[in-house]
């Protein structure tokens, strides 16, 4: 199911988001707090977490995708934001963009207090602090080790969490997992 609406001109004027000054390590206890203040559990429903957040999710077919170049997170306020997600991407690799534009939303909006807008692509300090945000949200730390001692086999470890291989592999070289 796609939603035809792209960002309003008012969300386009919105400013990009700023780094935090937060530490690496401060980020991930962030993303950690609100797993447990949600009571999340591996793999949980991150979609149903952004609507109790007050959050929404737009997908965006092929040729809408193509067509914007505007973010992937339009914060308004609080419990006022819209994720656009593609609608032609796995369930894996959705859960983690969900989960990077939340980290927009909880470090660099400040849960709504600043209103931003996040670019889709990019490579700054801003979107790594986002993914490293994810990562910790999706495997927290004690719930992540505590995995990785009982299942040793990496398939096994992705399915538990529902991430991608590649966003294990980088969870396990964050935690000096071996």
């Amino acid at each position: 199911m796609t939603a035809a609406s792209t960002t309003s001109q008012s969300e386009s004027n919105l400013p990009d988001a700023e780094p935090s000054p937060l530490s690496w390590d401060a980020i991930a206890k962030k993303a950690e707090s609100i797993y447990r203040d949600h009571n999340l559990n591996p793999g949980f429903d991150i979609e149903q977490l952004i609507k109790n957040l007050g959050g929404e999710i737009v997908r965006q077919d092929f040729d809408e995708w193509q067509k914007t170049e505007d973010g992937s997170i339009v914060v308004l306020g609080p419990q006022n934001f819209k994720i656009y997600l593609s609608a032609f991407t796995g369930l894996f690799r959705n859960r983690f963009t969900l989960a990077h534009e939340l980290g927009h939303y909880f470090i660099h909006s400040k849960c709504g207090i600043r209103p931003l807008k996040a670019a889709r692509s990019g490579t700054n300090k801003a979107e790594g602090q986002a993914n490293w945000f994810a990562g910790a949200l999706l495997m927290p730390k004690d719930v992540f080790l505590r995995a990785c001692r009982e299942w040793k086999d990496d398939d096994l470890l992705a399915g538990h969490f529902q991430v991608s291989g590649a966003a294990l592999q980088r969870r396990k070289e964050i935690l000096n997992v071996g």
